[in-house]
């Protein structure tokens, strides 16, 4: 008997786990620049772009998004548990956000 876990499923092939490294690096990219939105502010640009922070988060936000469609495509993620996520986020920040909408 081994002192060591092993898992009793596959692991993720190749190309699974090249799509879960894009999403991960696209979930990287999504926080770097929420990050400068907040160092700098939504509309703050940058001298070697032409988009404004808000703009590149919202690009961000897409190349996440289209690696999600391909995970759900490929049924590596499942439709209606990230509904239920998404449902259940909704709740959670209506409890705990503690600023209000507009709020300074």
């Amino acid at each position: 008997m081994s002192d060591r876990y092993k898992s009793p499923v596959p692991l993720p092939n190749d190309y699974e786990r090249e799509l879960l490294i894009h999403l991960m690096e696209e979930a990287a990219e999504v926080i770097q620049v929420a990050s400068k939105c907040l160092r700098f502010g939504l509309r703050h640009q940058w001298t070697h772009s032409s988009f404004d922070n808000a703009q590149l988060l919202s690009r961000e936000v897409g190349n996440f998004d289209k690696i999600r469609q391909i995970l759900l495509d490929e049924m590596i993620l499942q439709e209606d548990e990230i509904e239920a996520g998404f449902s259940d986020k909704g709740r959670k920040l209506k409890y705990y956000m503690q600023a209000e909408r507009g709020a300074p």
